[in-house]
């Protein structure tokens, strides 16, 4: 009667079920269910100088620094922002290629000066630059531009205030049309885009839809080789191999077919369907060098789980499809630590976007260099894996015996 429970297999399989849950859980649920920015990287330069009157110094780049970087918003909510003060144009600009903030916000030298003019018989409007760093995430750009768009209208609101009460004090009598028309928007907030996505480019989802390809790809090629050995009429029966030249049959085979696999998906995308690439040969390269990372970790996970890191493999995937469609900043705490924080796709998905929108061409930053980290323990545990699994021609992945 109670058979089922002394088998270890069903214990395993419950275990199994509670872990798959739970990352697909905090993958699907843990991102699309009422997703918030918090703690947003952005910054601002305030290049304002301040202006003599005859009430006293006004410096109108200090108000608007300090109104924005509150940490409460006008409408009472928390600030998702984690704002940075820098020093210079440039120095924002070489940050967000780094991938740094979101966003960044430059107040010009004469911010103060022009809006006084409000309050003369010729004003002028002031203009100020916001940059948007698509490239980094599209979405981020999206939600960002709505928010600042927000604010920046409440900042003009109280710029409007400020200058009608002043009027009387500095002279002005009368309201004429052109002071109509510069207090309708006092700052003109020019939108500027930091590593634009252009066109093409799938509204730049680009990276994430081919890392979810070499990921798919890779599993395709470890699951084709799986069976491959294990079949009664493979090429280990018909070779008879030892394990080390196995893995070396594996490494070349793998390699191959992570070359052909990587420009296959680019070939695809590129030239059937319109994707804008800005080197075929870097691009196709480096989304071969992906597949094969992947390619060495799934064989790697099935030689030592067999079928199961299949299953796996598969669950990571659908976890990974809401994850990596939002900033880490706009997942739930938990999300971040117990998924976003170690899945692979992710460095996948950020070494394509350094190559689509920073790089412009081959990139072998930090992601590439996790990635070859994983692909290189994977190699190791491969090459050992005929010294560490044991040798059971039911359960072992590979046989040597014809």
């Amino acid at each position: 009667m109670f058979i089922l429970f002394k088998k270890k297999f069903f214990w395993v399989g419950l275990i199994f079920l509670v872990a798959a849950l739970f990352v697909f859980s905090v993958g699907e649920l843990g991102s699309t269910v009422n997703p918030k920015p918090k703690d947003v990287p952005v910054a601002i330069v305030n290049l304002d100088q301040s202006v003599e009157t005859q009430l006293g110094p006004v410096h109108m780049g200090e108000m608007i620094t300090q109104g924005l970087t509150q940490e409460m918003l006008p409408n009472g909510m928390s600030s998702p922002y984690t704002w940075t003060v820098l020093d210079s144009e440039a120095e924002a600009l070489e940050a967000m290629d780094n991938k740094e903030y979101y966003a960044a916000i430059i107040l010009p030298n004469s911010l103060s000066a022009t809006l006084l003019t409000m309050q003369t018989e010729q004003p002028q409007q002031a203009q100020a630059t916001f940059y948007i760093n698509e490239g980094l995430n599209t979405t981020a750009a999206t939600v960002n531009e709505t928010i600042f768009s927000q604010l920046f209208e409440g900042v003009n609101m109280n710029i409007r205030g400020t200058t009608l009460q002043g009027f009387q004090q500095f002279g002005l009598e009368s309201v004429s049309f052109a002071h109509v028309e510069a207090l309708a928007e006092p700052i003109i907030w020019n939108v500027e885009k930091v590593a634009p996505v252009g066109s093409n480019s799938a509204k730049g989802h680009a990276p994430i839809a081919l890392t979810y390809l070499a990921w798919l790809g890779a599993l395709s090629i470890g699951t084709m080789f799986y069976f491959l050995y294990r079949s009664k009429d493979g090429i280990v029966q018909r070779s008879n191999l030892s394990g080390l030249k196995v893995n070396v049959s594996e490494w070349l085979g793998g390699l191959l077919a992570s070359i052909l696999t990587g420009f296959t998906i680019l070939l695809f995308t590129e030239g059937m369907l319109g994707l804008a690439v800005t080197s075929t040969w870097e691009t196709g390269l480096l989304l071969s060098m992906i597949v094969f990372f992947y390619y060495l970790l799934h064989t790697t996970m099935i030689k030592y789980l067999g079928w199961s890191a299949i299953a796996l493999n598969l669950l990571l995937f659908l976890a990974a499809i809401p994850i990596l469609q939002l900033p880490p900043e706009f997942l739930p705490e938990l999300s971040q630590t117990f998924l976003y924080s170690w899945i692979p796709l992710r460095f996948g998905m950020e070494a394509l976007i350094e190559t689509f929108y920073f790089e412009q061409g081959f990139a072998f930053g930090t992601p590439m260099i996790i990635l070859s980290c994983i692909g290189l323990g994977s190699l190791l545990l491969m090459a050992s894996s005929s010294y560490i699994l044991p040798r059971n021609k039911k359960e072992t992945m590979y046989n040597e015996k014809a």
